[in-house]
């Protein structure tokens, strides 16, 4: 649970924080990809390029989710052993 924050938190934190220096936002470089690679012009605030930005957030937090399971797992074993 904690590497799904820590995903979700990364993830708002970039697009806060580096949306200057990356010259737009993740909304933006969808919008982008989206017209380069399957001609489709939607605007970065359409609902089609927001749903596909929650995908991508959704996707970033279970991969966190399943490192800290992994992780946690790991550190059980290592504790388990040394009893």
């Amino acid at each position: 649970m904690l590497g799904a924050v820590t995903g979700l938190f990364s993830v708002l934190s970039m697009d806060i924080f580096y949306s200057d220096a990356l010259q737009g936002t993740w909304r933006d470089a969808i919008s982008r990809d989206l017209m380069t690679a399957f001609s489709i012009s939607l605007s970065p605030d359409s609902p089609g390029v927001l749903l596909i930005y929650v995908l991508i957030v959704l996707l970033i937090m279970a991969f966190g989710a399943f490192s800290g399971f992994v992780f946690g797992f790991i550190i059980q074993r290592v504790f388990l052993l040394l009893e």
